[in-house]
């Protein structure tokens, strides 16, 4: 059911409704193009600027190859997906593991090695999930990107290790995507500004800016 609710029957284009499979598709193409692209503008540089660095014997445990055990971990703390591209899921690695060991181990031993992916490793479908009861347009569907499954193997490893050193890297105004941080407390922080302004009587200047999400992998 939640398939057919996602079937993209047609579009608003320029103010008339398009059901032609070919003028649709052309749409969807010219959306995503536009939105994916990258705009060629002066960019800021960050030089001079002081960032937290990990230390050494961080920088080491980073380097390190995976072992089996490290990656069947990883591997287990998955919950199984739709596949992608290459029609594998999480489901198949766990059950043929005994099988599948060697080979998962060695791709992920060759990236870590040479820095490279086989070509189509990353490659991904985009599926749009709408957003609202009757969808008239791309922008009223939310796209997300169904990355293979073998990509996620390798992501999912490096993510664990990169967690054991972040804190001491990110600064602690960032409220979001870490561990033991939650962007609520952004929120409650900003409430407790405007309640101490508006108490104190003091002038204030605050901007809310909304960002739109593009991908979600």
């Amino acid at each position: 059911m939640e398939k057919k609710k996602n079937i993209l029957r047609g579009l608003s284009i320029d103010g008339r409704w398009e059901e032609t499979p070919r003028e649709v598709k052309r749409e969807v193409n010219n959306f995503f193009e536009k939105k994916i692209s990258e705009v060629n503008f002066p960019r800021p540089s960050l030089d001079g600027a002081s960032f937290k660095q990990i230390s050494k014997e961080e920088n080491q445990m980073l380097i390190v190859q995976f072992g089996e055990q490290e990656i069947k971990k990883a591997l287990w703390e998955c919950d199984s997906q739709c596949p992608g591209p290459d029609g594998i899921h999480f489901n198949f690695l766990k059950t043929f593991w005994e099988t599948m060991k060697e080979d998962t181990v060695r791709f992920i031993s060759e990236f870590l090695a040479h820095g490279m992916l086989p070509r189509g490793t990353n490659t991904s479908f985009i599926t749009p999930v709408r957003k609202v009861e009757d969808p008239q347009n791309l922008s009223e569907f939310k796209p997300i990107s169904l990355v293979g499954c073998m990509y996620k193997v390798l992501a999912k490893p490096l993510a664990n290790k990169m967690k054991r050193v972040m804190n001491g890297v990110i600064d602690q105004r960032q409220s979001a995507i870490l561990g033991d941080r939650y962007i609520l407390h952004s929120t409650l922080v900003a409430n407790k500004a405007i309640e101490e302004a508006k108490r104190e009587k003091k002038k204030s200047f605050f901007s809310k800016l909304i960002m739109k999400k593009l991908m979600i992998p």
